[in-house]
């Protein structure tokens, strides 16, 4: 008897598998299997761009993001965080960041398509006005 469960392909598709015939599952198949290939595919997005200028400022000054994704056929959605700080618009493709603590800030950018997604993190420094930024 061929038994193949569902399995999930590097994220990409996932497959399942049953036996049987025109006139219905072969005798010994496991009940809960269909009898035809059933095959659902769905692209991820990807990240393809990622701009974050300047990657160290001091407090109260800003640094600029812009992304870029693809993917097949879906609505993306373009989502920022920060371990500190503000960002003008965190729901937008391109963005403002300010720096509201001194130290190393990690800026993350998350894209979904409400079925699977792609993450990018960069870290950016944050200094007090008047110190040096590295």
């Amino acid at each position: 008897m061929w038994r193949w469960p569902t399995a999930f392909l590097a994220g990409v598709c996932a497959c399942a598998l049953g036996c049987g015939s025109a006139y219905g599952p072969a005798p010994d198949a496991h009940p809960d299997l269909d009898t035809q290939l059933q095959i659902a595919a769905s692209e991820c997005p990807l990240i393809t761009s990622l701009r974050i200028v300047p990657l160290s400022t001091s407090i109260g000054n800003n640094i600029d993001l812009a992304a870029g994704a693809v993917d097949e056929g879906r609505g993306l959605s373009f989502t920022w965080f920060a371990s500190n700080g503000a960002f003008d618009d965190a729901t937008s493709k391109d963005a403002t960041y300010t720096c509201t603590v001194a130290g190393d800030q990690d800026i993350v950018l998350v894209v979904t398509d409400g079925q699977c997604g792609d993450l990018a993190q960069v870290p950016v420094a944050c200094v007090k006005p008047g110190q040096q930024a590295p």
